[in-house]
């Protein structure tokens, strides 16, 4: 019996991560559309009993105005988000020169207490040292536009999906 589980559950498992690579992408509009309706239900419920508007017309005014209120709290998550962030590397970003000037410094001055052969050698090294890591952070900081491009490349087939999505939420 416990080897008609294992194989039972490795079964379910092959099949879930199959079906979460491979169908996924097709199913992702639907589902997102289902769960627009899903969330519109209440607002389409309230225009048939109160306001005594037909299912269809309910269901438009409902999905839009659900539509609306995500979109605005997307907006606003997301500037509040990229405000937040940019503050934050406002006050980060001198803390880390900072301490790496203070780490090189201690660091020198224990290179320097070093015997002779070894000692300028040292210093050499830790100057090196510190110098590829601003050449590194210069690299990376290039490499955000590439990468931003990469993302931007994306939108397209994510705006069909989401369009596709909100269209099978009005029907």
């Amino acid at each position: 019996m416990g080897v008609y589980k294992g194989i039972l559950t490795l079964f379910l498992v092959l099949a879930l991560w199959l079906g979460g690579k491979y169908l996924l992408p097709f199913l992702f509009p639907f589902l997102l559309g289902t769960l627009l309706a899903l969330a519109a239900e209440p607002v389409v419920g309230l225009g048939i009993r109160r306001l005594g508007l037909k299912r269809g017309l309910s269901a438009g005014v409902g999905v839009s105005l659900t539509l609306v209120l995500l979109a605005g709290i997307t907006l606003l998550v997301g500037a509040l988000a990229v405000r937040e962030l940019g503050a934050l590397a406002d006050r980060v970003s001198p803390m880390i020169r900072q301490s790496a000037g203070m780490l090189e410094g201690v660091l020198t001055d224990l290179s320097q207490k070093a015997p002779e052969p070894v000692g300028p050698m040292l210093t050499n090294s830790l100057h090196q040292f510190f110098a590829d890591g601003s050449a590194l952070t210069d690299r990376a900081v290039e490499q955000v536009p590439g990468l931003l491009t990469g993302i931007l490349g994306k939108v397209p087939g994510s705006a069909m999906s989401i369009g596709t999505g909100i269209l099978s939420g009005y029907f």
